[in-house]
């Protein structure tokens, strides 16, 4: 087997959905999460909080012999298992590492010289060995040896064996390997420690062929709802503008929020490549002499600011008390998955709309700026500088149509919002995908994944495809339940060529799946 898994945590939209993927506690714990991962978004790293459950990583067997690393930024605490009996258990301690069989608190059987933990951020721990009663561990930080011990006793089962590996307290996690001691095919035959190694996630990135029905439309953002008494009057000749979420200091211009929640409605950062087709606003009476029209503004990424129109939407005349849809059917407003936009619209009319009423500095706000309003508004182009910084969030929803490829590409499981559905056996979809690999990049295997659900009892398979040059190839047959299921295959060589994986190959690579009964 060799390589065994290995996971980047980028897939993932937040804590939770590790579960979903062969992991299990994910989610559970004290201020748990996924954030910025250790080279930066888009890639993701999960957070363990202090005092939350474990995270438990869920092995695919029975190892006796195994090399595990994984980036790691905090004093980590691993215990391996055998189901639910500790086999034993690694940690950092103070600036020492200490392996221990059974419980944390007894037992220690050898620790490392002081000052072999890094005081701080990231580093890469790898820890392999053998289980059994006379066993042999090894640790690696950043590559170098800090302990190496044998003849220990590292089983507390009747099993000299693992198969799961539970991680504890206050540590952020990112790019995970697992091996075993057998050889594996090719080049790479992963039955040792790897050294320092990162997966690199990548999504469709355009159409290749396709034959499933994409879920359009889709509705997302802070619908409006007409919550009462949270009104805000706009003044005439004059555009108003979401700002993105910061969740330090939430002043604008000052730490732009790096993951902003696209299901907000508030600067929100779009999860998919897609086509924005309406707004939608609460009115809190009828306006019906009053024009109005859609905007969708560009956002410095440095400051978090509104820079430039986009996108004027069409002219409506005439607003009616409750929920108003706003369209953009005269322009295609395209915007681009991870980038943050603002939302908002610009009036002839004075008029009271419903916001969310928050405290200036502990929530997103919303910017307005003079702009007179013509047929069509003096826009796009730039702002002026010096906006007027409102006390309260704009109550807006939007609507956006996308094609097959980016209902599947998103950063994180979204569930029944967005997918692509067929009944139709042998139905099969197509992406290319943008790996970016540099030249001479060492590529160990590639993992294709997927989330798939069946809506009706019975028996329904999907396999998941991966095409490189001319020759197509499936992954195992698997069985569909009706809860959504991360489904994966590991390609240790090129199934085209049955030799290691080359960066051109990677960086031309086509996924996607087919439905088999």
């Amino acid at each position: 087997m060799a390589l065994i898994l290995w996971d980047g945590f980028d897939k993932y939209g937040q804590a939770s959905d590790v579960n979903y993927d062969g992991w299990s506690g994910g989610g559970s714990g004290n201020n748990t999460a996924l954030v910025p991962g250790r080279f930066g978004l888009p890639g993701k790293a999960y957070f363990l909080g202090a005092w939350g459950s474990p995270l438990i990583r869920n092995l695919p067997g029975n190892f006796s012999t195994f090399y595990m690393g994984i980036a790691v930024n905090g004093a980590f605490q691993i215990v391996f298992n055998d189901v639910n009996t500790n086999q034993f258990w690694v940690y950092a301690v103070n600036s020492v590492v200490q392996v221990g069989r059974s419980a944390p608190t007894n037992n220690l059987l050898a620790q490392s010289l002081a000052g072999v933990m890094p005081s701080a951020g990231w580093y890469f721990l790898e820890i392999g060995g053998t289980v059994g009663t006379a066993g042999q561990l090894t640790v690696r930080i950043n590559g170098n040896v800090v302990l190496n011990v044998s003849g220990i006793n590292i089983q507390n089962s009747a099993n000299a064996s693992i198969n799961n590996i539970q991680f504890n307290g206050a540590m952020l996690v990112d790019d995970l390997y697992f091996c075993d001691n057998t050889t594996g095919p090719g080049a790479h035959p992963c039955n040792t420690f790897l050294g320092d190694k990162r997966t690199r996630t990548v999504y469709p990135s355009a159409n290749v062929s396709t034959a499933f029905t994409p879920s359009n439309p889709v509705t997302a953002g802070q619908l409006a709802m007409g919550n009462g008494g949270n009104w805000q009057t706009l003044s005439a000749n004059n555009l108003i503008l979401t700002l993105p979420d910061n969740p330090s200091t939430n002043l604008p211009g000052v730490n732009p929020g790096s993951m902003d929640d696209p299901l907000t409605g508030v600067a929100p950062r779009m999860a998919h490549d897609c086509t924005i087709t309406a707004l939608t606003l609460y009115a809190q009476t009828n306006y019906p002499a009053l024009k109005i029209r859609p905007v969708i503004a560009q956002i410095n990424p440095l400051n978090g600011m509104p820079i430039g129109i986009l996108y004027v939407g069409d002219e409506k005349i005439g607003l009616v008390t409750g929920q108003n849809t706003l369209t953009f059917s005269a322009v295609t407003a395209a915007v681009t998955k991870d980038t943050p936009y603002a939302l908002g619209f610009i009036t002839d009319t004075s008029f009271a709309f419903d916001t969310f009423s928050v405290y200036a500095y502990g929530n997103p706000l919303a910017a307005i700026y003079p702009l007179t309003y013509a047929s069509p508004p003096a826009i796009p182009g730039p702002l002026p500088s010096g906006p007027a910084i409102t006390n309260g969030k704009l109550n807006i929803g939007y609507t956006y149509t996308l094609t097959n490829y980016a209902a599947v590409s998103e950063d994180g499981l979204d569930g029944d919002q967005t997918y692509n559905s067929s009944a139709t056996i042998g139905a099969a979809d197509l992406f290319s995908t943008v790996a970016g690999l540099p030249p001479g990049a060492t590529v160990y295997g590639v993992r294709v994944v997927g989330a798939y659900r069946k809506d009706d009892a019975g028996t329904r398979q999907i396999a998941n495809l991966v095409k490189t040059g001319t020759v197509q190839s499936a992954g195992a047959i698997q069985n569909v339940g009706t809860s959504y299921q991360y489904l994966s295959d590991v390609f240790a060589v090129n199934p085209a060529t049955g030799a290691s994986w080359v960066t051109t190959d990677v960086n031309a690579l086509e996924i996607g799946y087919e439905i088999i009964s």
